[in-house]
């Protein structure tokens, strides 16, 4: 009893899983059978025999797919046009994105974005990263291009490097340069160029240094203008027209054909306005300087090869303020030597000055003074010496200082046949030499006007004796 009751049961539940095991199988069945209905609605990658992957529909695949070679790049397409390829073993090109170059030649390239390197024929080794970067870049090689629009025009040029948006988008066939910045671009080759022409600071926690070994340095001659160069400049005071510098700098040759710029594609006309206010700012900002076309003639006039003034390959000046440092340290040595020179003219003049006076203090007979008496032809006063043996005298003149004139008084024995007053710089040399023909008291007036503004010396001059030496200072 007990025996059947079990083989009852037994059959119960081998029933139960058959049939789950049934159920399972319908519901797997009709799962794939759904997949395959939803897949053949979308399109999927195929590869053809050449390692082309294109995105169709699986109703399209009119033969079997075969396995491309190794040396077989695969190269991804949207309808006819080109999406990505991944390179080979032979060229090393590699690009994803919507028009991007196939790279039937050409070798090392890199490209990202749509249109990047789209025109590229034989470039090589080019980079480029953004939507149209080195888009119309040809035959151009060894290029960096990063944001949209980057080396946008380059064409054929090598050895650029862009980083930013439109960076360099409007250089055409250049060489060896660098832009970094929004909507910055190089004029010449060999250029590097940081920031666009709505910048207003550039700046950094330590200076700018410029390699300057010794090492590296022929021909080195002490030849630097000092006063005859700096004297000769005009600083001046102005306000910068930033659009002459953007016309001046083709900043706008992208616009062909009437097209707009990227700038204006890319930006609302609220950004725009926000733009031309800071430039407007900018503009009415005062600067300091100097004027590049007055520096570079200053520098031609005296034959002076000067490195501070820069005029770019589409002939726009400019000036590197640092170099005016060494013309400026030759003028102050110059100065300084000049300052030197005058001081020990001064002290050996001074010298000569208290050498002369003791000279005269030992030898002169003071006489017979009397009081003062009036000239009735001059209205001044004299004195009067009635020792015969009264040597010459040479008065301080008065007034002293003086800028319209000044009277010299002296006193000349009946017995002095040749006499003269004698009229020095501070360098010693001779201006001007009065004679002098009367005897006794005299007087001579020295006008203002026959000098210029400084100090000098007199000397009168007596049978050839230097009889005395005096300073005099005009003034302005």
């Amino acid at each position: 009893m007990i025996n059947c009751f079990i083989h009852l049961q037994k059959q119960f539940f081998n029933q139960i899983y058959y049939f789950l095991k049934l159920l399972l199988m319908k519901k797997l069945t009709l799962f794939l059978v759904s997949a395959l209905f939803v897949s053949g609605t979308f399109a999927q990658l195929r590869v053809d025999s050449s390692g082309r992957i294109d995105i169709s529909s699986p109703f399209a695949i009119s033969s079997p797919i075969s396995t491309p070679t190794s040396h077989t790049p695969v190269t991804f397409r949207v309808g006819n046009t080109n999406a990505g390829f991944t390179g080979s073993s032979n060229n090393f090109n590699v690009s994803f994105g919507f028009g991007t170059n196939s790279f039937n030649s050409g070798s090392g390239n890199t490209a990202v974005g749509t249109s990047t390197l789209s025109w590229n024929t034989t470039g090589r080794n080019n980079t480029a990263f953004g939507a149209w970067a080195l888009g119309e870049n040809i035959t151009g090689s060894e290029n960096t291009a990063i944001g949209i629009a980057a080396l946008f025009s380059n064409g054929d040029g090598w050895g650029n490097t862009a980083i930013g948006y439109a960076a360099g988008a409007d250089m055409q066939n250049m060489r060896n340069t660098i832009v970094i910045g929004y909507w910055t671009h190089a004029t010449s080759n060999n250029e590097v160029r940081i920031g666009n022409d709505d910048a207003e600071y550039i700046g950094g926690i330590v200076d700018w240094h410029t390699h300057s070994d010794g090492r590296t340095k022929k021909n080195i001659s002490a030849n630097v203008p000092g006063l005859d160069f700096i004297n000769r400049l005009q600083p001046v005071t102005y306000n910068l027209d930033l659009n002459a510098v953007s016309n001046l700098r083709g900043a706008n040759r992208i616009q062909r054909g009437g097209s707009e710029s990227f700038m204006q594609q890319s930006l609302s006309q609220e950004q725009l306005n926000i733009i031309e206010q800071g430039r407007v700012a900018r503009q009415r900002q005062v600067q300091t300087g100097f004027v590049a076309q007055d520096v570079a003639e200053v520098a031609r006039n005296i034959g002076y090869e000067f490195s501070g003034v820069v005029v770019d390959d589409i002939g726009v000046y400019g000036l590197r303020y640092g170099q005016f440092v060494v013309p400026l340290v030759r003028a102050v040595q110059e100065l300084s030597e000049q300052n030197e020179a005058l001081n020990n003219v001064i002290t050996l003049q001074q010298r000569q000055i208290e050498h002369l006076q003791r000279q005269i203090d030992e030898i002169r007979n003071p006489g017979i003074i009397r009081p003062f008496t009036k000239n009735a032809s001059d209205n001044t006063y004299f004195n009067t010496i009635q020792n015969e043996t009264r040597e010459a005298v040479l008065h301080q003149n008065v007034p002293n200082p003086f800028n319209q004139s000044t009277q010299i008084r002296y006193y000349l024995p009946e017995t002095v046949r040749n006499a003269s007053l004698i009229i020095f710089d501070m360098q010693g040399k001779q201006l001007m030499q009065i004679p002098l023909t009367q005897r006794g008291e005299g007087v001579e007036i020295i006008q203002g006007s026959q000098l210029s503004p400084g100090i000098y010396l007199y000397a009168l001059i007596a049978d050839g004796r230097e009889v005395d030496v005096k300073r005099m200072i005009l003034t302005k």
